[in-house]
């Protein structure tokens, strides 16, 4: 596409649901260069449609009415884009333009110098071919092309629903009769329901604001020219009759149910005891229960709770098995939630348990963190000290298999298969597994703040939650890059070990989508595995390398762990190491543990002995081999509070080599050091770069990158311009 470059700026809530994103991205695609969209939190999966149409898609949490301030984000997404004109329309709209017209509006305006230009916009009423005349309706003109200069002020750009305006010569604005813009939002009485009930909702009140949507007292139509309308846009019906006063409400209170649909949202919480349904009281306190539900899953045997259900008019179903103490307690955990959510209403599941304490703001966390292509939980962290003794473990994470809350949309569980019912403990790792082998990664927010009541409650006869349901004392991060035969040996050598402490293992494949994953599958359970995939970029075919940084960030923001243990995936451990790296780390978080020896195997006659003797090694052997740093973060154990506290890896670096020197140099300026620690590790053979390489320029950027910031500025935090470890 050539000519000018034109942005379109677009913002949109549940837009499918009123029947408009089709049209919208049909006829206004093929006229501009991008299009940038602002999600106003929709739930009817019109976010997802248009993240498939561009790439540039805004999400909020949730909708408000703070409308200047999305159109600002809008401004400024677009100008980021370099435009040479921003096209503001909204989804009910489309112009009566074609991509040459909209060119020649473009030339137009460099020619005469003009800032922008003013389009009049013709309002459906109840008809896809009359439009309306009187009042506001026929006299509604906004500035919608605007020309992007060198000292334009984004103060000046006022675009939304109702900023109308005139030509103006002080800010060089012209209104232009020959292109129309479309306007459907009025187009039929279901488009106009959902205009009036929303904005009533928000708080709109008067004739201007919001009665002028339904009443039509005074109605004026005309008909508008076929010629003018896009091909297959056209239908010619009969002019709309004025309706009463009383007329609109009727077909209002028929759209009601539709535009307020019930439940958006559903929390399911499994119950045992009566004392557990304070968790309805902790979940309301941060909440608001407009379009959300609280339903409780509950034993079909358990009479106590349900009449306590039925009396304190608590939503709830029933489920076989849940809260028996039996070897099978995960089956019934599992089999209760699938249950709970073949009933829920919602579009999204937000799975939680009775033990869940949660901080103002938590769910906006997580509905702020979804993209359409993941799901997500929180991290949970120690409320209480633990009392009282380990008995029915009803519900303990391990069980679940997936950290709780997770939040989920309802039809990407579906599609999963829920929580594997009848796969033990691994049910909740088996949904996570199945939705990534689809495209839809589990992630952790940890700006989401949920915490898990610790202190065990004698009279329920349930165990303290803390020894299982808080955040993991280690998270292993393994990075992955077309070594799969190695990795193998990594993960055997992890499951061998004596790990006193609750951990999880993240390996994150960020090359091409090959054996990594099938390589960890049998570990899923032994070692708590979840298998991340980052190699997006080399999908479309190719392999386009990038630095360890990447990779490490994205699993370390996704981990949960105090401590986090980065080992690059072609480590094999001999004997314990988690332990004796991770103790001192737990006891003092500026310190970071590193191998007494780390090992090379230049010649692969280790790793030919592996594959030989099945993972069994000969230490004199070892002993041979020749020495690797152990300064390097290819197998270091360091404090999440400390990484995090520097931002990770610098994603500056994109070249070769010296990320992971400027990771260690850093962490030391920040205060932290090294400890040695008995920990023994060797770096499996495969072919290294040729000779050479530091004449590469990739490798002479990244060297000037680390002297420049380490030796100069002494920056010790990094990536505080971008969100940095996303996906």
């Amino acid at each position: 596409m050539g000519g000018y470059k034109i942005v379109a700026v677009c913002r949109i809530y549940d837009e499918i649901r009123k029947g408009n994103l089709e049209r919208f991205t049909r006829y206004v695609l093929p006229l501009v260069n991008a299009l940038v969209v602002y999600d106003g939190g929709s739930t009817d999966g019109s976010y997802e449609y248009m993240q498939a149409q561009t790439p540039y898609v805004i999400r909020a949490a949730v909708n408000d009415i703070h409308e200047r301030e999305h159109y600002q984000i809008l401004i400024n997404e677009a100008l980021a884009l370099s435009p040479d004109f921003i096209l503001w329309l909204d989804a009910d709209e489309v112009l009566t333009a074609t991509y040459e017209s909209l060119q020649a509006l473009c030339d137009y305006c460099v020619l005469e110098q003009i800032n922008g230009l003013s389009l009049q916009r013709v309002n459906f009423w109840r008809s896809l071919a009359w439009y309306r005349l009187d009042g506001q309706f026929g006299a509604e003109w906004n500035t919608r092309l605007w020309r992007v200069t060198s000292d334009m002020s984004q103060a000046r750009m006022d675009i939304g629903l109702s900023q109308l305006d005139s030509s103006s010569e002080e800010t060089k604005i012209k209104r232009l009769d020959g292109i129309k813009v479309l306007h459907y939002g009025f187009s039929n009485e279901r488009q106009l329901a959902y205009r009036y009930l929303r904005r009533r909702s928000l708080g709109y009140r008067g004739y201007n604001l919001l009665d002028r949507f339904i009443l039509e007292d005074g109605l004026a139509v005309m008909k508008f020219p076929q010629a003018l309308v896009p091909g297959g846009l056209w239908v010619d019906d009969e002019a709309p009759r004025a309706k009463t006063w009383l007329e609109p409400f009727e077909y209002i209170e028929q759209f009601r149910d539709e535009v307020f649909k019930e439940v958006k949202f559903s929390f399911l919480c499994p119950v045992v005891h009566q004392a557990e349904l304070d968790i309805y009281e902790q979940l309301i306190a941060t909440i608001d229960l407009h379009d959300k539900e609280i339903l409780f899953i509950v034993d079909s045997d358990n009479q106590p709770v349900q009449q306590e259900l039925k009396d304190r008019g608590l939503s709830h179903c029933v489920s076989p098995d849940l809260g028996k103490n039996s070897q099978e307690e995960s089956i019934g955990l599992h089999r209760a939630y699938n249950s709970g959510a073949e009933q829920a209403k919602g579009d999204f599941l937000i799975f939680v348990h009775p033990y869940l304490r949660f901080e103002p703001g938590w769910l906006e966390a997580l509905q702020g963190a979804y993209h359409g292509h993941n799901c997500l939980s929180s991290p949970l962290v120690s409320a209480e000290p633990v009392m009282g003794s380990e008995v029915n473990l009803v519900f303990d994470s391990s069980y679940v298999g997936v950290e709780l809350p997770l939040y989920i949309n309802k039809a990407h569980f579906q599609i999963g298969g829920g929580f594997g019912p009848d796969s033990g403990n691994a049910g909740g790792i088996m949904l996570i597994n199945r939705l990534k082998a689809l495209g839809i990664n589990h992630e952790m927010v940890h700006e989401s703040g949920v915490y898990s009541k610790c202190q065990a409650n004698p009279h329920l006869g349930i165990a303290p939650i803390s020894t299982m349901m808080n955040r993991p004392q280690v998270s292993i991060i393994i990075t992955a890059f077309q070594r799969a035969h190695l990795l193998k040996w990594q993960l055997h050598s992890l499951a061998k070990q004596n790990i006193p402490f609750t951990f999880e293992t993240i390996v994150i494949n960020d090359g091409v989508q090959d054996d990594t994953d099938a390589v960890c599958q049998p570990y899923l359970e032994k070692l708590k595995l979840r298998y991340i995939f980052s190699g997006q970029r080399n999908l479309g075919g190719g392999l386009k390398w990038r630095p360890s940084g990447f990779p490490i960030n994205i699993a370390a923001r996704q981990s949960c762990g105090e401590v986090l243990i980065i080992a690059c995936g072609e480590m094999f451990h001999l004997e314990d190491t988690i332990l004796p790296l991770v103790y001192p780390v737990l006891s003092n978080p500026k310190l970071m543990g590193i191998p007494k020896t780390v090992k090379s195997d230049p010649d692969g006659s280790f790793l030919k002995y592996l594959e030989y003797n099945e993972g069994k090694y000969d230490l004199n052997h070892f002993n041979r081999c020749p020495d690797y740093s152990e300064l390097l973060p290819y197998l270091i154990a360091i404090s999440r509070e400390e990484f995090f506290s520097i931002r990770g890896l610098d994603e500056d670096f994109t070249g070769i080599a010296h990320e992971d020197g400027d990771l260690v140099a850093r962490l030391k300026l920040n205060g932290c050091t090294y400890i040695n620690t008995e920990a023994q590790a060797i770096h499996l053979y495969h072919p290294r770069f040729a000779e050479g390489t530091e004449n590469f320029p990739e490798y002479r950027f990244n060297l000037n990158l680390y002297y420049h910031r380490n030796e100069r500025l002494k920056r010790i935090v990094r990536n505080e311009s971008r969100e940095w470890g996303r996906l």
